[in-house]
């Protein structure tokens, strides 16, 4: 992957490409699968670390500066055609209220009205089908090696109003965090497995910071009083790991909390709410990293 691609897809996967950017990386990721592989690896990521901060409502205050930036600022007329001039010259004068600075001479606030989501949705540029494409597929090649995913969560994580909101989830925030400085690791690679369920699940590992991750699409709730437990399983046997519980849909991700060793494979067990010392069953999920 260039260093130009993967500039690209890390602006892709948090909505900053500009027009120019955005044919420039279609054209790139539709003459290459690993290429889109790869764009498609930044997208998750960046859904992943959004998921961890919890939605912000506005505050009152901001809103109101907002507003009165809104009527300080000078708001310049549509550029018409010439022919559009001529025929606008013989008619009769717009509202008043449309005109620039008139609610200022009114000592009127003007009428901010919020769009709807339906007219913000009409308004979105069109995907193509290589971006699309990319944003299906995701986690398809032996390594996965993201190396602008600090930069990605700065852009998450780094905004003011997103900052206040994830105090409270630090937890969320710090899992984000090592996942993203683990995809990030030069020696970053991955293995995955597909149950009989269908259910596929993804061991993300860096022997370099001796870390590991594992996410898995689909993963059944389990009911009260069960919890899921990580295990590491290597040469000195099973040693446990965090308990983790089913995401509400779509992709179960949990960084493991210990330290791993090289050879060692990771398991997923059904344990009693609070985790075991040692595993009460046979694992349902382990990947290795052989």
């Amino acid at each position: 992957m260039s260093d130009r691609l993967r500039e690209l897809a890390a602006l892709n996967a948090v909505g900053a490409l500009d027009p120019q950017q955005q044919a420039e990386f279609d054209s790139l990721i539709s003459s290459s699968a690993d290429a889109r592989a790869e764009a498609a690896a930044f997208d998750r990521t960046s859904e992943l670390l959004a998921a961890a901060a919890e939605p912000v409502a506005p505050s009152a205050a901001l809103r109101a500066s907002l507003l009165s930036q809104v009527a300080a600022t000078p708001q310049l007329s549509p550029v018409d055609s010439a022919s559009d001039d001529d025929s606008r010259g013989t008619g009769s004068p717009g509202p008043r209220g449309n005109e620039p600075g008139a609610h200022e001479a009114e000592g009127r606030e003007p009428d901010v009205r919020e769009p709807d989501a339906h007219e913000s949705r009409a308004t979105d540029p069109p995907v193509g089908p290589a971006e699309s494409a990319s944003r299906r597929r995701w986690f398809t090649r032996p390594v996965v090696i993201l190396g602008s995913a600090a930069a990605a969560l700065a852009l998450f994580f780094g905004g003011t109003a997103v900052g206040i909101g994830i105090a409270s989830n630090s937890f969320s925030v710090e899992q984000a965090t090592a996942l993203a400085d683990l995809q990030a690791a030069p020696d970053a690679q991955q293995a995955q497995t597909v149950l009989d369920d269908g259910t596929s699940a993804t061991l993300i590992w860096s022997l370099e910071q001796r870390r590991s991750a594992i996410m898995i699409d689909d993963l059944d709730a389990l009911p009260e009083g069960e919890t899921y437990q990580l295990w590491y399983i290597g040469e000195d046997g099973v040693v446990a790991d965090g308990t983790f519980e089913a995401a509400p849909e779509g992709t179960t991700w949990r960084v493991l909390d210990g330290l791993m060793s090289e050879g060692d494979a990771v398991g997923v067990t059904i344990e009693p709410e609070g985790g075991s010392p040692t595993p009460s069953g046979d694992p349902i999920i382990v990947l290795g990293s052989a």
